[in-house]
């Protein structure tokens, strides 16, 4: 008789920890690909800013790695505090601190009759801390896609 009552018990209690180990593990993958979701956005933010300078000034700005080096990527968050001139001359400035690293490279094709016609934006973060940064890019023509595997955060 006491077997009956415990029964419930042993066979639900297995599979109440199984739920709850899914849930934590799925709900931590969905917070690092809401992390990763600032870097393309950041990038896209800077390709409309190179785009609106090219527009007024008709040229592009390059702008060197900022706020820190790929090495130094992580979890963390870093402030955007005393960006570089370039970044300054586009008038973009990010949402806040940022878990990612940022640069643009001003892109000359040999025989093009007009040079730096063309410009490429980085964007690199490692919001779970492996070592392994996930990679974005744009340009002119073509909007952030993630160069690395989806794997990558």
């Amino acid at each position: 008789m006491l077997l009956w009552l415990l029964l419930p018990i042993l066979v639900a209690w297995p599979a109440g920890v199984i739920l709850v180990v899914v849930g934590a593990y799925a709900s931590a993958g969905m917070n690092q690909r809401a992390l990763r979701s600032e870097v393309p956005e950041n990038v896209e933010g800077l390709r409309t800013a190179e785009r609106a300078y090219d527009a007024a000034f008709d040229e592009f700005v390059p702008c060197g790695v900022w706020p820190r080096a790929l090495e130094e990527l992580d979890r963390s968050a870093v402030g955007w505090d005393a960006p570089p001139d370039c970044y300054q001359r586009l008038g973009w400035v990010p949402d806040g601190d940022v878990r990612g690293t940022y640069r643009v490279d001003v892109v000359s094709r040999a025989g093009d009759p007009f040079p730096d016609m063309d410009f490429v934006v980085h964007g690199w973060s490692d919001v779970d801390g492996d070592g392994e940064a996930a990679h974005y890019t744009a340009t002119r023509s073509t909007k952030a896609v993630m160069l690395t595997d989806d794997e990558v955060r």
